[in-house]
């Protein structure tokens, strides 16, 4: 069903950050003037370190793996959601229920752009399963098992990894107060992967001392990633709701569950904390912590509470339940309703189009890699996050692919005003200004192309014609042109 609902997705969106990563591991010759793939590898350990090596170990079956990854992944975190419920002595239909509700019916209901479930394999994609299980230890008192999880899921998402380190950690500090313990916890968290965080703050804080860029604010946190990290961006009417129900909520654990009370109280805490500091102090520091990423756990909370409400109501439902022929036919049911309203870019009736696009890409990228030098540099349109991973060649700049430290924004940034325009910090946000910069990528003259060409841009993908001296048409089909600097 969630197949159905949100498809998969492979070689492009978030991808671009890891993919290409993973096959400059396996080989060190690509991408060797790609900005953000270079800086990648120059900095050890970076935040991309563990699930870019996974994925290098596949080789060329790296889509297969992904592939396989995604599926395992996947099947510990609904299984995981699962075995929760048991700690709230849910009945069975109402534990699957339960997980349909988190990963299918819920989806964007948690304020920030994080969620449970993704359509693509990711870096999260690994530390979600371990860090719901990471919860279901922590409620069922096997704390250092919960916390050797966490320090593995920091190995591939630190800045998650870390979050839930806090929440579960001051938690269990405040209902138990054994400090002995919480060394005890803390060392194992260390141990398991907890150190990769350590070395990416250092990283990140002397990043920040050698340099130093005008706006760093309002460049990554408010026109980079704003549905990320500006709560006046993404904070709509589901949010409210959000945080209705997590009041609500609060009562109802204060009595019942006093981890899961000050679980939600650290965690609403530091929202809060997060708003004031992003929103009026601009905090470049606050910021980093993206805390409202936290909400995603706080939703499994929320959602649990709703079902103990529901209980009477889910009783009698399940009453009728083991008939046969109403499993069948609510399953048939829900799986039609689910086909209808598929997620916008995974909507059947779109496959015909879907499939010509795919194949002018295909075309387009083994063109590159057979006829291109493994050394080129191309700039591409604004959403074409594709590329990078499909031809296997460096990319001056894209949006996709950033780092908030400073001292790679002061690379990026320069790179992004040249190729897509200077935006308006104040009102040009996130994704919004792809129409801008696609019409200022079409507007490029001969000034702009020997800029580029003294930058290490050695080819142009564009998907319309070019009539200039500074350029040479080196291939197209009936989407793509690609263009090579004379």
């Amino acid at each position: 069903m969630l197949f159905l609902r949100w498809g998969y997705q492979y070689g492009s969106g978030d991808q671009v950050e890891i993919l290409p990563y993973a096959l400059k591991i396996q080989n060190s010759d690509l991408y060797t003037n790609d900005l953000f793939i270079y800086h990648l590898s120059d900095t050890p350990f970076n935040q991309r370190w563990a699930i870019g090596h996974l994925l290098s170990w596949f080789g060329e079956d790296i889509k297969i793996g992904t592939y396989v990854l995604f599926l395992v992944t996947l099947y510990f975190l609904v299984l995981g959601l699962y075995r929760i419920t048991s700690f709230f002595k849910l009945r069975v239909w109402s534990s699957l229920l339960f997980v349909l509700v988190a990963l299918l019916f819920s989806q964007g209901w948690s304020p920030g752009g994080n969620d449970l479930y993704s359509p693509t394999f990711v870096a999260d994609s690994v530390a979600k399963p371990l860090l719901v299980w990471a919860l279901y230890f922590f409620l069922n008192r096997l704390k250092i098992y919960s916390f050797l999880l966490i320090g593995f899921a920091t190995l591939f998402q630190p800045l998650m990894g870390f979050q839930m380190f806090v929440l579960i950690g001051l938690s269990d500090l405040i209902c138990n107060r054994n400090t002995l313990s919480s060394v005890k916890n803390t060392i194992a968290y260390l141990l398991a992967g907890g150190w990769l965080f350590a070395v990416m703050i250092i990283s990140y804080f002397s990043g920040i001392s050698d340099v130093e860029i005008p706006q760093l604010f309002e460049i990554y946190f408010g026109f980079r990633a704003p549905h990320h990290f500006l709560p006046s961006y993404f904070m709509g009417a589901y949010s409210y709701v959000f945080f209705l129900v997590l009041g609500l909520a609060l009562f109802y654990f204060y009595d019942r569950l006093p981890e899961i009370f000050w679980f939600l109280i650290i965690l609403f805490g530091g929202c809060v904390v997060y708003a004031v500091g992003v929103e009026v102090f601009h905090s470049t520091t606050i910021a980093s912590t993206q805390w409202f990423k936290v909400t995603q756990w706080a939703k499994i909370f929320l959602l649990l509470f709703l079902f103990d409400k529901a209980r009477p109501l889910l009783k009698s439902f399940e009453n009728y339940i083991p008939k046969p022929w109403i499993v069948l036919g609510g399953f048939v049911s829900l799986v039609v309703i689910i086909f209808l309203y598929r997620a916008p870019g995974s909507n059947p009736l779109n496959k015909p189009n879907d499939l010509v696009q795919k194949s002018s890409n295909s075309l387009m990228y083994e063109y590159v890699k057979n006829y291109t030098h493994v050394d080129a540099c191309f700039v591409i349109p604004f959403q074409n996050s594709d590329f990078k991973y499909g031809a296997m060649r460096s990319v001056y700049v894209d949006f996709k692919s950033v780092d908030p430290r400073s001292d790679f924004m002061m690379l990026w940034k320069p790179r992004m005003d040249a190729v897509y325009g200077v935006p308006n910090l104040d009102i040009d946000k996130g994704f919004n200004y792809e129409v801008k910069a696609n019409k200022y990528y079409k507007a490029l003259n001969s000034n702009d192309f020997l800029s580029l060409k003294k930058g290490g841009v050695t080819h142009m993908l564009t998907k319309w014609p070019i009539t200039n001296s500074a350029l040479k048409l080196a291939w197209n089909n009936d989407v793509y042109y690609i263009y090579e600097y004379q």
